[in-house]
C-alpha cells in the first residue's frame, strides 16, 4: 500500500512539474478576423441553421484564411441589423419572424440580426441562415456586430 501511496506521490509531481516546466496554461492562441477585410462565401442550404464559409484576413501582410460557423434562428424579437442581445425567445404558436445569427466558431458571439427585415414565419426559417451568410458577406455592418458582440469567456 505504501509503494502505491509513493508511486501516485511522484507520478503527481511529475506531472504538475511537466505542466509547470511547458508553461501549458500560459498559452493561447488567437484567431484573426478583420471584418472589414473579411467575405465569406454562403454554404448554407434552405431550411438550414447552420452557415459557414471562408473568411480571408490580412495579418501584418499575410492573408490568412478562417473557417467561420454560425448558426441562424428566427425568433420574436424584431430588430434593426446590426443589433445585439444575449438571448433571443422563439414561441410555439408562431411569430418568429426576424432572423438572428450568431457566431459559434471561431469565437462565439451574440446573436445579431441579420436583416431588419421580417419574414413570414415560414419564409423566415427557409432563408435565415441563407441570410446570416450573405449579411457576413455583404454588409460591414453586421460584420462589425457579430465580430465586437463576442462573450468574455471569464464573465460567463
Amino acid at each position: 500500500m505504501r509503494k502505491i501511496a509513493f508511486i501516485c506521490i511522484v507520478a503527481g509531481g511529475l506531472v504538475s512539474g511537466w505542466n509547470a516546466a511547458l508553461g501549458a496554461s500560459n498559452y493561447s492562441v488567437g484567431v484573426p478576423l478583420n471584418p472589414s477585410k473579411c467575405v465569406i462565401t454562403p454554404d448554407s442550404d434552405m431550411y438550414s441553421i447552420d452557415w459557414k464559409g471562408p473568411c480571408t484576413s490580412s495579418v501584418n501582410g499575410v492573408s490568412v484564411d478562417v473557417l467561420v460557423v454560425g448558426i441562424g434562428m428566427c425568433a420574436v424579437e424584431t430588430g434593426e441589423i446590426g443589433d445585439v442581445a444575449d438571448v433571443i425567445n422563439t414561441s410555439d404558436s408562431g411569430g418568429n419572424k426576424t432572423c438572428w445569427c450568431r457566431m459559434i466558431s471561431p469565437w462565439l458571439s451574440k446573436w445579431v440580426v441579420a436583416y431588419s427585415t421580417t419574414y413570414a414565419q415560414d419564409n423566415c426559417y427557409e432563408n435565415c441562415a441563407q441570410s446570416c451568410a450573405s449579411a457576413m458577406n455583404s454588409n460591414s455592418t453586421f460584420r462589425r456586430a457579430i465580430t465586437d458582440a463576442l462573450f468574455n469567456a471569464v464573465s460567463l
